[in-house]
């Protein structure tokens, strides 16, 4: 039995109309999950600061359509299913654990001593973990040079001891001496 010209256009009409609709389905159930980007980065510190030593700096972007609060940062060691988080340090105005709005952001810093632990050399890649048990991981090429070399490299930048106080975070290394 063949198909007419018009049954044929109305079976791919119906075709059409049930692959819009899964894909319809399918954005609105991914809509409803929780989405971080985790960027792992090094910062300078700025201005008058106590301490001028370079830190680690987790920039946390919620990309998602839902809230999500953020209970932890640090990093996952190579080779094992350990993690190790960092006592955040947080800009003025910030409370910890952070709950980040749809489309929001928070950057946190460790303590400057974190930087220089010989355990860096040992890390797979920095995570965010969130109130309802979930992670996210991220990396960066400031991250992967500093598991590499170890060091980290001094920026091209002029000290200033006057103005505001604050870090210049940076998540690739392309542009230092």
């Amino acid at each position: 039995m063949t198909m007419s010209g018009s049954e044929l256009f109305t079976a791919l009409i119906a075709v059409a109309g049930l692959l819009l609709g899964l894909r319809s389905e399918w954005r609105e159930y991914a809509r409803g999950k929780p989405r971080l980007r985790v960027i792992p980065k090094v910062a300078f510190p700025m201005g008058p600061m106590p301490d001028t030593r370079p830190c680690f700096a987790f920039e946390v972007i919620n990309e998602g359509h839902v809230a999500v609060t953020v209970t932890e940062v640090g990093f996952f060691y190579e080779g094992t299913d350990s993690r190790g988080s960092l006592t955040p340090i947080l800009p003025p105005g910030t409370s910890w654990p952070h709950r980040l709005e749809p489309h929001s952001s928070v950057v946190v810093y460790s303590e400057a001593e974190a930087i220089n632990d010989p355990a860096v050399s040992k890390v797979a890649c920095a995570y965010a973990a969130t109130a309802s048990d979930q992670v996210f991981e991220g990396t960066s090429d400031a991250l992967k040079h500093l598991i590499t070399t170890g060091a980290v490299p001094l920026l091209r930048r002029t000290m200033s001891r006057t103005g505001l106080a604050g870090y210049l975070t940076v998540s690739s290394f392309d542009n230092v001496a």
